[in-house]
Parts: structure tokens; sequence; C-alpha cells
């Protein structure tokens, strides 16, 4: 089992507001991991929340279509991811943010993914090979997005700093 298909995720409910914090869960190859046994725990919300911590950047092997239909609602649910750019693939893509896009009222993503560092030089971009298992630009902009929820009237209060922004 991969240590994903185990992450913790959060159920958090003060008054009629209800937050999801996703962590890095992905779906799981199991009915006793990932997102099916999160869909099958005594402790799920029966309701949808108003806040959504995407889990794992977004990424599809992190999208579980019953898990988004029971915790998000496309009419007031504000979804919030972060990026990520060790992989082959910097998250969220594209594809992600549209199929994100459709689940929920407003997303916002914490910052834009950091840009691939390129080097002209061929001898030059060689040596960096060699020695690194990565290059990306220093100075990366960072962000975050403050969610608030009055416990009696939960519609999402949200706020952008530094280089977060509404996808």
């Amino acid at each position: 089992m991969e240590p994903n298909e185990t992450s913790l995720v959060l159920s958090v409910r003060l008054g009629e507001a209800l937050a999801i914090l996703g962590s890095d869960l992905e779906v799981g190859a199991s009915a006793g991991s990932g997102w099916a046994a999160v869909l099958s725990a005594a402790a799920f919300p029966s309701s949808p929340s108003h806040a959504f911590k995407v889990p794992h950047h977004g990424s599809a092997g992190a999208y579980h279509r019953e898990a988004w239909a029971n915790l998000v609602t496309t009419d007031d649910t504000v979804a919030v991811l972060t990026p990520y750019a060790r992989g082959r693939t910097s998250l969220p893509t594209d594809a992600d943010l549209a199929r994100i896009k459709t689940h929920a009222a407003q997303v916002y993503v914490t910052a834009p993914r950091p840009a691939r560092g390129t080097v002209g030089d061929p001898m030059v971009r060689r040596t960096v090979n060699e020695v690194a298992r990565e290059f990306r630009v220093r100075g990366a902009k960072l962000g975050h997005v403050r969610v608030r929820m009055a416990a009696a009237a939960p519609n999402a209060n949200v706020e952008r700093f530094g280089a977060a922004f509404a996808a």
C-alpha cells in the first residue's frame, strides 16, 4: 500500500460550517484504502462541505468521482489546492483545474506552478543534468488562501495573499 493511500482526511464541523481537509489522499487500490475507505467510514459527513482542501495537488490520481459528488457542491463549496513541481508533471495540470471547476463553485490555488529551469549552453546543461535531479528557477512566488466561515451561517469568506489566485 502506498503512503498516500492512507493519508489522513479531516472533517471539521463547527455549527453548520463543514470543512474537509483532503490531505494527500489518493484513490487507493482497495476498498480499505484511499477515498473508498473514507466514503465507507462511520464518521463520514452526511452533507457536502463548504470548504474542501483538494487532495494531492488536484492530481487525477486523487480524483474519486463519488467522493466529489458527496463532499462538494457546485452551489457554494470553495475548493483550495496547492501546486507541486517536483515530479515529471507539475500539478495541478490545466486538465486537473478544469475537472475541479466542474465540481466546486470557487477554486483557488495558493501559488502558480513554479517554472522549470532552462540552461542555454549545452555544456552547462549536461553538467547540471549530471549533478542534479532537477533544476528549477529560484524565487518562486508563494501565497496562501484563507477561508473563514461563521458557525451559524457558513457562507465562505475567501481572502488571497501573495501569489494565490482564483482558477
